[in-house]
């Protein structure tokens, strides 16, 4: 497997499980994928965070959590 970023994943897998975090959900925020495009601007307040368990998180060997506001790699 490689770990070569592919980029139309990210924003496929992002599309049904970002959407799905307690910190994203009535956030107004609409962009995806904060591992790699850095921090919300829109998302102030970590309500929960689902990227422990990502499959983009696993598939990349990524440690971290809360992206959308501590940014990403």
């Amino acid at each position: 497997m490689s770990n070569e970023i592919d980029l139309e994943e990210v924003k496929r897998v992002c599309s049904g499980f970002c959407s799905a975090c307690p910190s994203y959900k009535g956030s107004g925020e609409t962009r995806l994928g904060f591992c790699f495009t850095g921090k919300s601007s829109k998302i102030k307040q970590e309500k929960g965070c689902l990227c422990g368990s990502c499959p983009i998180q696993l598939r990349y060997s990524l440690k971290g959590s809360y992206y959308y506001t501590r940014g990403g790699v």
